[in-house]
This record gives C-alpha cells, structure tokens and sequence, in this order.
C-alpha cells in the first residue's frame, strides 16, 4: 500500500463518486446475524486473498445468504460495485492499531449520516434507534440490530462513544426498551424464578414372604367323596366322581372313573 493511499484512507472526508453513488442506494446492515456473517467473512479473508468477491465466494461463509452478504459488504466500502476489494479491505487484515484504523474509516465513511447527525460520545441508545427509523423506514426490531452492528464497529475501531452506547452493546439480544419519563431506557428483562415442583412421590413395593409347606393327605375308599374333590381342586384337577364298590372279586376296591 503507497503513501498516497494511506493518507486517502486516514482522510474521514475521502470518499469517491462512484462509493458516493452506491452509499445512497443501500440500507445499513440490520439483521441480527449482521455481525455473524461478516465475522466470518474476515476469518475467511485472512486465509485467502481473492481478487473478486461475489456470490459464488460468499457461499461457503452464508449459504442462502450470499446476496444479502455482498450487498452489506458494498455498504461498508470493503468491495466495489464490481466486487473488487477495496482499500480498506485490506486494513483489516492488518494486526493493532492499523486494523482499528481500518474499522473506523469504514465505520466513517459508511455512516457519515449518522455521524452528522447523533452525538455519539453523549448519545443514548434512542438516539440511534430512531436515526435508523427515521432514516432508512426501518421497523423497531432492525433499528435495534442497525445500532448494534454501528456500535461493533465503533468498538473495533475504538471509536468513543457514550457510556449509555457501550452498555447498550454488550447487553443481551433480548432486552427490551422500557418509557421513563420523556426518554427510554433499554433494560434488561429479569430472569423469572425458577418453579418449585412438587415433591415426587416414592412407589415402594413390598415383597410377600413365599411360604412353603408339605401336606400329607391319604385317601381311601373310606374318604367322603367332598374331601377327594377338595383335594383334587387344590391340584388343580378336574372334578371327578368316584365310584366305589365294595369290593371286587380280587379283593380290591375299584378304580376310580372320570365322568
């Protein structure tokens, strides 16, 4: 990088016609994965040196997000209308206090509006949401993510801003705005309490003792018929009629028969 491109870049008035021309047509980044996506972008480009950028490079750092990337990346200034990196592109590849530099002119250059316009060293969040709906139409919600993506870059570039700006930035993504008196506040929504629950209830099963006995029965053809089918029931046996005759010719009572 010459001399003379140096001090083009450490110019906060420097700006061509033809950056002049494309700033006007495009809308600041204002998606909450903004700041995701250009992350990434940066890591990519520290290990490759393209000489294009378009919508075929973009995929493998925003898959079905290649356009609205490389249209945020022309916002900033870091690609031309024709792709080609820019400058300032390079800057940030730089380590310390070079790459700042690179994040506050890009930070300059790309919001010049919002510089003229916001006091941002005694700013308070309002004042940049309502830039940005006042400005671009936007709805409350990307006002919101607008003024978080202008305020990573402020941070990178170590841009001052006021203490209510730099609160604003490391709070969470869910706080809420909240009216106080004739201006607002951005607070954060406190964390509900955790819900007791009831004690469970312990099922404890209670083993029966198995009990074992032997029980000796003789039956003989004296037995009254009730005892042998009692008999018979607790083995599980059929009910059977038993016939019994005297005696017969051996000497021997009959046998039993199964009706």
């Amino acid at each position: 990088m010459s001399f003379t491109q140096m001090e083009e870049l450490q110019d906060p008035t420097f700006l061509d016609e033809k950056s002049k021309s494309s700033q006007g047509k495009r809308n600041p980044p204002a998606r909450a994965t903004s700041r995701f996506w250009f992350e990434r972008f940066l890591a990519v480009i520290q290990r490759q040196n393209p000489s294009a950028i378009d919508a075929t490079f973009l995929s493998q750092i925003a898959p079905s997000n290649e356009g609205k990337l490389l249209s945020q990346l022309k916002f900033l200034h870091v690609i031309d209308e024709q792709g080609k990196p820019t400058l300032l592109l390079a800057t940030l590849n730089m380590v310390g206090e070079e790459q700042k530099k690179g994040f506050q002119q890009i930070a300059r250059r790309s919001y010049q509006d919002l510089f003229s316009e916001v006091k941002i060293d005694k700013a308070v969040p309002d004042d940049l949401v309502n830039f940005f709906i006042r400005k671009y139409a936007y709805t409350r919600d990307k006002a919101l993510n607008a003024s978080k993506f202008f305020l990573y870059l402020t941070e990178k570039g170590a841009i001052p801003v006021s203490p209510e700006l730099s609160g604003f930035l490391s709070e969470k993504s869910n706080g809420t705005t909240a009216q106080n008196g004739s201006s607002q506040t951005v607070v954060q929504r406190a964390p509900r309490a955790p819900v007791a629950k009831p004690p469970q209830r312990r099922h404890v099963t209670f083993e029966e003792p198995l009990i074992q006995a032997t029980v000796n029965i003789r039956l003989d053809k004296d037995t009254p018929k009730e005892y042998w089918d009692r008999v018979f029931a607790l083995l599980g046996e059929r009910k059977v009629e038993l016939t019994v005759s005297a005696e017969s010719e051996n000497g021997k009572p009959e046998d039993e028969t199964e009706s």
